[in-house]
């Protein structure tokens, strides 16, 4: 048996155990595209990935149109999906329905609007004195921030502040059809 061998091995164990135990120095430059097309990069000390970013999502908006003798709703939703109802019973009209699709741009371009016309600044109610027979519009955004799901309503009865009135028209351009507004 060669007794010169020995120590060699000993050492060569033990520099191998010590470098198992010791944290690497770096992760490989490898990176995950995110849900949202962000990317990131592994992190120490595990060189795991790091979590893709929580960002703000708008997952619903809705327009309520109420006149003197209809009802109309539009809710858009977070995959650019329109769904549609109207009804005048009392003038012999029955429900209507409808769905319709929009892009994601589409939808982002909407989201971006409501956030650059600060609509969750906005009072809930906006109403004219005065008024015998006008349209109540409302519109209302629910959206979720890490994790958290917040609402917000605007409801104008006659004058609206000018930045509701172009989201407003947004949700009706997007739609595209008619909404059934009887009695005005």
């Amino acid at each position: 048996m060669n007794y010169k061998l020995i120590p060699l091995i000993l050492i060569a164990g033990i520099v191998f155990l010590m470098g198992c135990t010791q944290p690497p120095l770096g992760c490989t430059e490898e990176g995950k595209v995110c849900p949202d097309g962000s990317i990131v990069a592994r992190t120490l000390p595990n060189c795991e990935f790091a979590p893709c970013p929580v960002k703000q999502k708008y997952f619903e908006v809705k327009l309520e149109v109420d006149a003197p003798f209809s009802t109309a709703t539009l809710i858009f939703d977070q995959e650019g999906n329109i769904t549609y109802e109207a009804d005048a019973p009392k003038m012999g009209i029955g429900k209507q329905v409808g769905t319709a699709k929009i892009t994601s741009k589409q939808f982002q371009e909407l989201s971006k609007l409501i956030n650059e016309n600060n609509f969750f600044s906005f009072s809930e109610r906006y109403e004219e004195e005065d008024l015998m027979d006008a349209i109540y519009y409302a519109i209302t955004v629910k959206y979720t921030q890490e994790g958290e799901s917040k609402s917000h309503k605007v409801m104008c009865y006659g004058e609206c502040p000018r930045e509701v009135v172009e989201i407003r028209n947004k949700l009706k351009e997007l739609w595209g059809g008619e909404i059934l507004e009887v009695g005005v």
